[in-house]
């Protein structure tokens, strides 16, 4: 039986790997068309201060607010679009809802990542708000957002400045 060493079908295959081994192996490595998040702080536009942990980041229940920007472990955040997921860096830990998504004024905080219906987001970049998937409310700051230490809640999608978030470019 014949090789394939000097068929017109090893010339494709050679073609078929050199064409696809560098995209596939950016994917595989998370670079690349294929890497949809990136990594850094959350900061409301209005004011610029950072969605900051209240505490250690690796604690659960840890709750989150918005303070100076800073080189802290509590400001490195991560969005998933595809998996709807706010986390943080460092410790791995996801934004959730402190009770029912669906209730104005639940705080936010950092809790283990599962399917509880407070850890899933979207991010419309057009409006720069995040939204919880599940309940349409906003990510929102539960006063001036121009004031350190203000905690963050949920609330009705409206005109407040304390909706407008800017994250980091992908």
């Amino acid at each position: 039986m014949p090789g394939i060493a000097n068929t017109p079908f090893r010339t494709v295959i050679v073609r078929v790997l050199a064409v696809t081994a560098v995209p596939l192996a950016a994917m595989l490595a998370g670079v690349g068309p294929a890497a949809a998040q990136a990594n850094g702080p959350v900061s409301n536009a209005r004011s610029g201060l950072c969605v900051d942990t209240n505490g250690d980041p690796g604690v659960v229940n840890t709750g989150l607010l918005v303070r100076d920007c800073g080189d802290l472990p509590g400001q490195a955040w991560t969005f998933d679009p595809a998996s709807g997921r706010l986390s943080n860096v460092n410790s791995g830990l996801c934004v959730d809802t402190n009770g029912d998504p669906g209730v104005a004024n639940t705080a936010l905080l950092l809790r283990s990542c599962t399917d509880n219906a407070g850890q899933f987001w979207t991010y419309d970049g057009a409006t720069a708000r995040f939204t919880n998937l599940h309940s349409g409310l906003c990510v929102d700051t539960a006063g001036d957002p121009a004031a350190a230490n203000t905690a963050l809640v949920l609330r009705t999608c409206g005109t407040g400045t304390g909706q407008l978030w800017t994250v980091p470019a992908a």
